[in-house]
């Protein structure tokens, strides 16, 4: 059972573009992640160092060039290592707006939910 506690509500700057993008180093005051959970997904790329990410019970070291997309309602969390990186909270309604975003989701949390980044995940950003 999720705790209230660890509930975060995301608020985002404007309703057209449901999603909050972060770019994360030592200055960010959420550098480290503490326990948390949204409704929205969450996708984090590493661009240097490590991240240790823990998705619910499980802990996963993510390095430069890994992808990670969070489903929402998961708990997460994570510790940086000499790490920046970036990530993006987004409403679970931008998954209904092609086939192709509905696949890859679906591939993603399939498969893991990890992946090395590419022009893709570059574009997204």
């Amino acid at each position: 059972m999720k705790n209230k506690a660890h509930h975060e509500f995301v608020t985002y700057t404007t309703t057209d573009f449901p999603a909050d993008i972060s770019h994360i180093d030592e200055s960010h005051p959420h550098y480290i992640m503490h326990p948390h959970w949204h409704s929205e997904f969450e996708l984090i790329r590493v661009l240097d160092g490590e991240l240790k990410l823990s998705l619910d019970e499980s802990e996963h070291s993510l390095s430069s060039g890994d992808l990670a997309i969070i489903p929402g309602g998961m708990v997460h969390s994570a510790r940086p290592v000499e790490c920046i990186y970036e990530s993006i909270v987004f409403s679970p309604s931008f998954i209904y707006i092609s086939e192709q975003c509905r696949t890859a989701v679906k591939s993603c949390i399939k498969n893991n939910i990890f992946y090395d980044y590419g022009k893709a995940a570059d574009d997204i950003f």
